[in-house]
């Protein structure tokens, strides 16, 4: 139902405060609060319609469209609208590198395909439907970061977003708060497979647990420093005048690139995934338009100022 306010040409907004004139105002109920509270400062904000989910009384009953369940609306709307349109569509998880493999991924196919990926660190439940509601339009390719917090997660999103590609970056102990070892941080990882009857699986192969628990009917390819990988990250080295020179070998064929910046092992891996992505699909690597490719912002983000080299990594 979400979909046809968007194609009016609504946006959406989950937080009455930033509500403009026009938008769709999400009511949704959360731990600490609920959207059903600020129905008021939506309307004053100029909101057209507010999706609730409870039977209320004393708003005007045109602007007012009552769901069963405002999350579970925002998602199969969001998924409606990827599963009709878009050819490709393509899951990023890891306990580190996803932000960065995405923005890699999707400058190295925006070079070929109309590619749609999610916003910097809208990648939760709410966050991935929320920024497809706003921002897509009907890119054939699609790239979601999904992000994981607790058991489950990417379980849940998998019922929503069926993928064709499915990227795990790395196992690490970013989630150890939560989930109790590395082997349940992993098994976690790997349900975004969850829904993939058919596909590529990309893993960091450096972690033998993920090719361990990869499911076998999924096309594998592996990326890491280890020389069995598909793609192997063999060296690097940073220049005098702020770039990175690297060297990898690709399905088996020599690969080096010189970027811009400094670039951090883990990062240059991050981009590895997604050059080893477009070889498998048989697209050329054009060195001069990879060259030109941005870290994104605050991951290792170097910065010169005169003598003085910043790193930023907030």
């Amino acid at each position: 139902m979400l979909e046809r306010l968007k194609y009016k040409g609504h946006n959406f907004q989950i937080d009455s405060r930033k509500v403009n004139k026009g938008d769709v105002f999400l009511c949704l109920k959360g731990e600490k609060t609920d959207g059903h509270l600020f129905i008021n400062d939506a309307l004053k904000n100029g909101a057209s319609y507010v999706i609730v989910e409870k039977d209320l009384e004393g708003y005007p009953k045109e602007k007012i469209i009552k769901v069963n369940n405002v999350l579970e609306e925002m998602l199969i709307s969001a998924s409606t609208l990827i599963n009709k349109n878009s050819k490709l569509k393509i899951g990023i998880t890891g306990s580190t590198g996803k932000t960065t493999t995405k923005e890699c991924l999707y400058y190295l196919l925006l070079a070929y395909f109309k590619t749609f990926r999610n916003e910097m660190n809208l990648n939760t439940e709410i966050g991935i439907p929320l920024s497809i509601l706003n921002n897509y339009n009907n890119e054939e390719t699609v790239i979601l970061e999904e992000g994981l917090r607790k058991k489950g997660d990417l379980e849940f999103l998998s019922r929503y977003f069926n993928l064709d590609v499915a990227i795990i970056t790395n196992v690490g102990a970013s989630h150890l708060e939560f989930l109790d070892s590395l082997e349940t941080v992993a098994k976690e990882k790997m349900k975004i497979t969850s829904s993939m009857d058919k596909g590529v699986l990309i893993i960091n192969g450096d972690y033998s647990i993920l090719k361990e628990l990869a499911p076998k009917h999924l096309n594998q390819l592996t990326f890491g420093t280890k020389d069995e990988n598909d793609a192997v990250l063999e060296n690097f080295e940073y220049n005098e005048n702020h770039a990175t020179t690297v060297y990898a070998k690709i399905l088996k064929e020599d690969f080096m690139v010189t970027l811009n910046n400094y670039w951090s092992e883990g990062q240059i891996l991050d981009l590895l995934s997604g050059l080893l992505f477009l070889r498998y699909i048989d697209l050329p690597i054009d060195p001069y338009y990879l060259s030109k490719i941005n870290i994104p912002q605050d991951r290792f983000q170097t910065i010169k100022r005169g003598s003085l080299l910043i790193v930023n990594d907030s």
